[in-house]
């Protein structure tokens, strides 16, 4: 697998809708039950997608073209998505795209990056150095999830 790093495309709307119900609903179902997931993968949609690309910078990780993971900055501070295909977790695609995220945002003059995340990411960002803030619940179509806030120091 090799996989390259890129800013996000409006052509790629369909492939990172795809990436992130596929990582809901084979990642979150160890921490959420069938209507959370339901509701929480509902949300990504091609058009969806596109319209999040307004604001923000978002990166897509593609292995040989195929769109395998992404990440979404939304300055100044909130490292709002990170998701990646099934297929190619735990392979440094999530601390790839990580990383273009903390670039961007240490080239802009930032001191910190600030995530509300699942139960599911919430090991990931641990091990990227994000540190709890607050844990607390996030009403998503009507169906709520245990989420965690987290905030990590740029260096």
């Amino acid at each position: 697998m090799t996989i390259s790093i890129r800013t996000a495309r409006t052509d790629d709307a369909a492939a990172i809708a795809a990436v992130a119900v596929a990582s809901i609903r084979e990642v979150a179902t160890n921490y959420y039950d069938t209507a959370q997931i339901d509701a929480w993968s509902s949300a990504f949609t091609p058009q969806t997608v596109q319209s999040a690309f307004v604001t923000g910078i978002t990166w897509v990780a593609a292995d040989g073209g195929e769109v395998v993971g992404f990440a979404k900055w939304e300055p100044p501070t909130e490292f709002d998505l990170l998701y990646v295909h099934p297929s190619a977790a735990r392979r440094g695609v999530a601390h790839a795209l990580s990383e273009a995220v903390e670039r961007a945002a240490r080239e802009a003059g930032l001191f910190h990056l600030e995530a509300t995340v699942s139960k599911s990411a919430r090991k990931v960002f641990d091990a990227f150095g994000y540190e709890l803030i607050e844990d607390f619940i996030r009403t998503v179509d009507g169906q709520q999830f245990a989420v965690a806030r987290m905030r990590k120091e740029l260096r």
